[in-house]
């Protein structure tokens, strides 16, 4: 069994599962940012009732999700013998893990849907930062500064989307859901070996 790569899918796990988690917070808590109330409003008040609020956790929730995603993509390329020591473009894992999976496009497909294709507030957090494309997401999750130029990340989009969110929460809760299935078979397979 090659332990190195169900590590990767065991850690990638907790990523996912730290992301929906979070996201099953916001829904249930409708995303609320503001607070209407007859009586007067403690700051307490106002944070416990928008703690799972998007502009409280949007930015980890997504970084969570691509981190666990890109640990999936490793742990695949190890099973296959095929992560190199040269790990750390996004873009040239998904790549080899298309082309290590070809037989297997469900796997991958599910795999790489929300990278080849980003959510709407992804999309919108891209188009705002007009440098930001594919994976280099994840590298703007992780730091407020665009290295390619002397600006910061403009991360508005991601913040106050009120019940708009909630579908792409839902859609990601899914995806969550059937790369966790998908990589159980992926452990099966290494423990068959």
């Amino acid at each position: 069994m090659n332990n190195k790569s169900l590590e990767f899918y065991r850690i990638g796990h907790q990523f996912l599962n730290s992301a929906k988690l979070l996201l099953e917070e916001l829904i249930k808590s409708d995303n609320k940012n503001v607070i209407i109330s007859d009586v007067e409003i403690t700051e307490r008040d106002f944070e416990q009732a928008t703690k799972y609020s998007d502009f409280n956790i949007m930015i980890p929730i997504l970084f969570n999700y691509y981190h666990g995603l890109e640990l999936i993509i490793k742990g695949a390329l190890e099973q296959k013998g095929k992560l190199s020591k040269d790990r750390h473009n996004i873009d040239i894992l998904v790549e080899k893990l298309k082309e290590e999976y070809k037989d297997d496009s469900n796997f991958t497909k599910c795999v790489t849907e929300k990278i080849d294709n980003s959510i709407i507030i992804i999309s919108k957090f891209e188009s705002d930062n007009k440098k930001i494309n594919g994976f280099s997401i994840y590298e703007a999750l992780r730091y407020p500064d665009n290295r390619s130029d002397d600006g910061l990340i403009k991360y508005s989009s991601l913040f106050n989307n009120g019940d708009a969110i909630i579908e792409d929460c839902m859609t990601i809760i899914q995806n969550i859901e059937n790369i966790k299935k998908l990589t159980v078979q992926k452990y099966r397979e290494l423990k068959n070996n």
